[in-house]
């Protein structure tokens, strides 16, 4: 899920979160998994950008498509992570492959704190249906950091990290562990 809300210079987000994408799908695609990913994009409206069946085993399409997606996002309005991930549960995972581990990933770098109280609600409702969900934090001072720890997958150890800049998080991908699924 990528964020890109009013405040975002187009650099500092978004760039390195499709960057931060491309690294951990073409790690996934060199470790030859059957892995499909779809990419949300987000600021008070929701919409997929990439639908999981549109690059299967095609890194070089997706990149390619990432860089356009990058170019073309214009940060504005504010963020609602809530409407976002509830649109994942709702309109993402439809049609998905049975028994394929569902995992969203969301980015964030604001929180709108009108829609704070949608959040934990809305992960907990992918939760429900056995999806994992990580949330990866570029620092803020809108960010609840108690809301990032408690929406996520738990432990929140294991699914959830925080980063002082967005490049720094772009150069953590190089070093993303999988982790086991709690579902089977």
């Amino acid at each position: 899920m990528v964020e890109y809300a009013y405040t975002d210079a187009y650099n500092d987000g978004v760039d390195h979160e499709t960057d931060f994408i491309k690294e951990l799908a073409e790690l996934w695609y060199r470790q030859k998994r059957d892995v499909r990913i779809g990419v949300v994009v987000y600021h008070d409206t929701v919409s997929e950008a990439i639908h999981t069946t549109d690059y299967i085993n095609d890194f070089n399409g997706l990149s390619r498509k990432l860089d356009r997606l990058s170019r073309q996002l214009k940060p504005n309005n504010e963020a609602d992570l809530g409407k976002a991930l509830d649109y994942v549960h709702n309109v993402s995972f439809t049609n998905a492959r049975p028994n394929a581990e569902k995992i969203v990933v969301s980015l964030v770098h604001r929180m709108n704190g009108a829609t704070k109280d949608t959040i934990i609600p809305a992960a907990q409702r992918l939760k429900n249906e056995c999806t994992t969900v990580v949330g990866f934090a570029i620092y803020s001072r809108t960010i609840d950091y108690e809301i990032m720890a408690k929406f996520v997958t738990q432990p929140s150890d294991d699914h959830y990290q925080s980063f002082s800049t967005s490049y720094a998080m772009e150069e953590s991908a190089k070093y993303v562990n999988d982790q086991d699924s709690a579902c089977a």
